[in-house]
């Protein structure tokens, strides 16, 4: 079985990367924003690998 039906089958999987896809994009939205401080596109930055690195464990932990 591929990796996409497994995770698709797995609720709790499939609803957690889901959540992590939208609060990257929520981030990357508030990141482009002209009012956006240098400040909180660090804290941005920071977060959107901090959700990069649980995607990659959460993908890589399947394989």
């Amino acid at each position: 079985m591929s990796l996409a039906l497994r995770l698709w089958r797995d609720d709790t999987l499939h609803e957690e990367l889901q959540s992590i896809t939208l609060r990257h994009i929520s981030l990357a939205k508030e990141f482009s924003e002209k009012a956006t401080t240098t400040e909180r596109r660090q804290a941005i930055m920071q977060e959107i690998e901090a959700l990069r690195q649980k995607r990659n464990e959460i993908l890589n932990h399947q394989n």
